[in-house]
């Protein structure tokens, strides 16, 4: 027999629609890094495996696009979208401009019943960072920031702040202080040289997901070069590569190579 609970969540399951289950599913893999910026997403992969038909998932991709989680490119497909580590930066370097005052503020007015709360997150981050459970930190973190930021009682810099989170969120950045920023090494001793402009991210953009999976980065083009990722408008680089017989792949094949 069912217990309460059970019934409870299945009542709420059948009361949501479908396209509203699968839309909370992939914001939470793309938001807990399952799905990776610049990652495409196959729609019957997708609903292979929630065992669905492609209607639903279709239909909530094209919600996603509309709060800026995944981009859509014609001829290409539908990806998560990515952010350029200058833009994190400066987004980040506001929030640490309204962390400073806030806490300028507190040290002058915070009472101690709403200050052993906070003694408290920081014991449960640290305890995280110890045991490098990022997923709790990140989650602890942001709650820690954010009651800062209620307990000094301005509506509108709460609201300033959280829109702030919203941003960096939504394109799947978390405020986590990495050692290296190497994830993997599936490139290494891979050579890759850019030409011409790439649709779905820039060539920093590139350039930082081709480090992250071990590969390197030329200027020039040489016998060595593994691939020339060619996009629009491409230049002598192009040429070149045909010369040597280099593998030149476009940003369809360069994204498939980033994640196969």
């Amino acid at each position: 027999m069912s217990s309460p609970s059970t019934l409870q969540d299945i009542q709420f399951l059948r009361s949501q629609p479908l396209a509203s289950l699968v839309q909370k599913e992939i914001e939470r893999q793309i938001l807990s890094g399952e799905f990776e910026a610049g990652k495409r997403l196959n729609e019957l992969e997708i609903a292979r495996t929630l065992g669905i038909s492609r209607v639903p998932v279709r239909e909530c991709l094209r919600t996603l696009e509309q709060t800026g989680l995944v981009i859509s490119r014609k001829n290409y497909g539908v990806y998560v979208r990515t952010v350029s580590l200058e833009d994190a930066r400066e987004i980040y370097q506001m929030r640490s401009y309204i962390d400073a005052g806030v806490g300028q503020e507190l040290a002058q007015s915070i009472a101690v019943s709403d200050f052993r709360p906070l003694e408290q997150m920081v014991a449960r981050m640290e305890k995280a960072h110890a045991k490098r459970d990022a997923v709790a930190y990140h989650e602890i973190n942001m709650a820690f920031h954010e009651r800062m930021v209620e307990l000094v009682g301005n509506r509108k810099l709460l609201d300033v702040y959280r829109k702030l989170l919203e941003k960096l969120d939504k394109v799947g950045v978390k405020i986590i202080s990495h050692k290296s920023s190497v994830v993997s090494h599936k490139l290494r001793g891979k050579t890759f040289v850019l030409t011409g402009t790439l649709e779905s991210m820039s060539r920093d953009e590139a350039k930082e997901k081709i480090r992250a999976f071990g590969g390197d980065i030329s200027e020039s083009v040489s016998k060595k070069t593994g691939y020339v990722v060619a996009g629009s408008e491409p230049g002598s680089k192009l040429e070149k590569a045909r010369k040597l017989g280099v593998k030149v792949i476009d940003e369809k094949q360069f994204l498939e190579v980033l994640t196969k």
